[in-house]
């Protein structure tokens, strides 16, 4: 049935809501959480990548090679 387009959207999937104090609703998806889970894993191998022993700088190659892989 996914074949034809049928079901719901697994990453449209709604993990938790509240008020603001503006009275809008914040809402966070299970996709909202990936892009947010991807963006600390950024911020991680960025600061690694600024460190210059010898194991970072192989650190730094090996991220590279999976970054284009």
């Amino acid at each position: 049935l996914g074949l034809f387009g049928g079901g719901d959207d697994p990453w449209m999937t709604e993990m938790f809501s509240f008020r603001m104090m503006s009275g809008g609703v914040f809402s966070m998806t299970l996709g909202d959480l990936m892009v947010l889970i991807g963006l600390i894993f950024l911020f991680i191998e960025i600061s690694k990548s600024v460190r210059t022993t010898n194991a970072s700088i192989l650190d730094h190659l090996l991220s590279t090679l999976v970054f284009i892989a």
